[in-house]
């Protein structure tokens, strides 16, 4: 149901700017316009303009992996500290794994798996959770600490991979964690 909702206004959006760049006469990049058909967008825009939906592909993906997330945490309620631990770890390094796989469909399929279920888990417990002031202070600074270091990350590695889709995400994801901690 939330799918549509979402999938729906952005294909009606996406034909728009199809028929505006036939009108313009624009070059017409076929396999890009079909992935963002699709719901696929990369870390690069060949489509000049369309990158304000670059949230289309991590909504979708979260959409249709919500069934399944829920059953694995389910699952994993009763296990131990430890073991949460480790399942953090491996999701941590898979994320920093996938960020260097050269195959930018794979990466934008993949990357935000990662965090979803991170910010799943934190909202299925944030009652037992309960943020103190101590964490909302300590949020903001992460976040302005994540701004430094995309600031200086952009001045000496922009257009990199790990520039790209390692420190700008991940200042996406401190952003959100530290709103969503504060507010």
């Amino acid at each position: 149901k939330r799918l549509k909702r979402v999938y729906i206004p952005y294909e009606i959006f996406l034909l728009m700017y199809f028929i505006f760049f036939l009108i313009l006469g624009k070059k017409i990049f076929w396999r890009d316009w079909g992935m963002y058909a699709l719901g696929l967008q990369g870390d690069y825009f060949r489509i000049p303009g369309i990158e304000q939906a670059w949230f289309i592909t991590p909504l979708i993906v979260c959409y249709l992996l919500t069934p399944l997330i829920s059953l694995s945490v389910s699952k994993l309620k009763d296990a131990s500290k430890s073991v949460k631990l480790i399942i953090a770890a491996v999701l941590a390094v898979a994320y920093i794994a996938v960020c260097f796989v050269p195959n930018n469909y794979f990466y934008i399929i993949t990357s935000p798996i990662v965090f979803y279920i991170a910010a799943y888990v934190w909202g299925r417990n944030y009652k037992k959770i309960r943020p103190e002031k101590k964490t909302a202070v300590i949020s903001i600074f992460a976040v302005f600490a994540a701004f430094a270091v995309r600031l200086t990350a952009h001045y000496f590695l922009n257009d990199t991979l790990i520039y790209n889709r390692l420190i700008s995400n991940m200042l996406h994801y401190i952003v959100a964690f530290g709103i969503f901690v504060v507010f």
